[in-house]
């Protein structure tokens, strides 16, 4: 007889169940976070593997002094997803490439408007592509903080909408990174 792992509400209901257990505070969009299920980040399966994670981050929440959240959820997954750092890079090359800057300047300080706009792309497909939170992006665009690349993707979605070269520019950037997947 096959085994299936447990479905999502089930796991959900493992996670709350464990986190009381252990009496730890666990915000539902960390518990829902933690359970769900994607290409891009699959979740921990077992009964065993969601109270190993819950234990992980509770270490995790009194290591870094912080709560347990969304964001810490994202940091223990980063760790068990190391192709999702690949994938950043991968799409961080392709843009510096695309905009014919050198990668150090995506995550340099510069504020000329081209390597503004190309670190606001490359957020941009990082976020379409991948499941990696602004934290996550952030670490990897020169340590940036989450709430500048959160603006940066905000910024970038607006001069999208109004900039026809621009949209063509993602576009073409989307091609090229889809493309890459299917024959890499």
């Amino acid at each position: 007889v096959p085994l299936l792992p447990p479905e999502q509400s089930t796991r959900a209901a493992l996670v709350s169940h464990y986190a009381q257990r252990e009496q730890l505070d666990l915000p539902n969009e960390a518990r829902d976070r933690l359970t769900q299920r994607t290409s891009a980040a699959p979740a921990f399966l077992t009964a065993a593997s969601l109270r190993h994670a819950l234990l992980q981050l509770a270490h995790l929440s009194t290591t870094n002094n912080c709560p347990i959240d969304a964001g810490l959820v994202d940091e223990l997954l980063a760790e068990h997803l190391p192709d999702e750092k690949a994938t950043l890079r991968r799409i961080a090359s392709a843009v510096a490439k695309h905009f014919e800057i050198p990668l150090s300047a995506l995550k340099g300080d510069c504020r000329q408007r081209n390597r503004v706009t190309a670190r606001g792309v490359a957020v941009h497909r990082s976020r379409q592509l991948t499941s990696a939170s602004f934290a996550t992006i952030g670490e990897l665009l020169g340590k940036r903080d989450h709430t500048t690349v959160l603006h940066s993707a905000r910024k970038i979605a607006e001069q999208i909408d109004q900039d026809s070269q621009l949209r063509h520019h993602v576009e073409e950037l989307r091609h090229e990174l889809t493309a890459s997947e299917v024959s890499g």
